[in-house]
């Protein structure tokens, strides 16, 4: 069993194929189909464990998926902290009930509140307009994964300002970015 498997038990997935391609998809405690695919906590846990970044930041953390994902990669590296935000105190009770012990701080507010300019990694998954604005605060040589590039053009439009990305075609499309 991989490192990640022991990490989405706790979820109920709904299946989602395109383009001949499957995913699993995560359905939150009141039945919404609106967070990160399980294969996505599974790349972003694989991602910090080869970066190794000090401080990493998630926007629009949900019901904690992919924060917990993060937070185990931080713990398994042994250095990291992580700070994830949501603006719903609801989605906030549920992501910290899945990070107990962790490396990991969730608060209950918009990622115009966290200090993004001092992150070295970002996963931006917040509302469209916050995700354009946190590529902007990036520092010199941060890596930012940016969620749903495939579902909003804006995102992807945003990311290919950089000259340093990667858009990946899933059925909800990524970017990675370096600023």
């Amino acid at each position: 069993m991989s490192q990640i498997s022991r990490l989405v038990p706790f979820v109920d997935t709904y299946d989602v194929e395109w383009e001949g391609k499957h995913w699993r998809g995560v359905v939150n405690p009141w039945g919404v189909a609106i967070a990160s695919e399980v294969e996505m906590a599974e790349f972003l846990y694989g991602f910090v464990r080869v970066l190794k970044p000090l401080l990493v930041i998630e926007t629009g953390c949900h019901i904690g998926t992919t924060t917990q994902a993060l937070a185990q990669a931080l713990a398994d590296n042994q250095r990291g902290s992580l700070l994830a935000c949501d603006p719903d105190p609801a989605f906030v009770a549920e992501a910290l009930k899945r990070v107990v012990g962790l490396p990991v701080e969730i608060r209950h507010c918009k990622s115009a509140d966290l200090p993004i300019e001092r992150c070295d990694f970002l996963y931006s998954d917040s509302s469209e307009d916050a995700r354009v604005e946190e590529l902007g605060r990036l520092k010199s040589g941060a890596v930012a994964v940016v969620h749903d590039t495939r579902l909003i053009p804006r995102l992807a439009a945003a990311a290919e300002e950089f000259s340093e990305r990667v858009l990946i075609e899933t059925a909800r499309g990524f970017a990675i970015v370096r600023a």
